[in-house]
């Protein structure tokens, strides 16, 4: 399962406990959805710091892939160097692809942990905190 569904999953989960336990307070099982709450929402900090490491690492690596490709077509130079730019072009292609999608993996990923934030707020509040 991806890490967006696990998040909506999760979401879904909480919110109908949250709303299971307004209805009918149970300070045995708030204690235990607050635990297991906490849990899964430092399991998706940390996914996303990871995530936000690996972007870090790879966006300017292909930025500079990308500037390089750029001097070396708009440089001067014969028609030996035709294989491997078009190689490096490629290379940049793929990995400016593979960043954009990891760029909106990571977005879905950061508001999924926002919108937990909410649900952290709500159960602290059921249980008087």
């Amino acid at each position: 399962m991806f890490m967006d569904k696990k998040l909506k999953a999760h979401y879904q989960y909480i919110e109908n406990k949250t709303k299971l336990l307004e209805a009918s307070p149970d300070a045995k099982l708030l204690d235990s959805t607050i635990a297991y709450h906490q849990n899964m929402v430092k399991n998706f900090q940390h996914e996303r710091l990871i995530h936000l490491i690996v972007t870090f690492f790879f966006v300017p690596i292909t930025l500079v892939l990308l500037f390089l490709d750029i001097a070396i077509i708009l440089g001067d130079h014969d028609q030996t160097l035709t294989a491997p730019i078009a190689c490096l072009s490629a290379v940049v292609a793929i990995l400016a692809v593979t960043d954009a999608f990891y760029v909106r993996h990571y977005y879905r990923l950061e508001n999924g942990v926002e919108k937990l934030y909410g649900l952290t707020k709500k159960l602290y509040k059921l249980k008087g905190v």
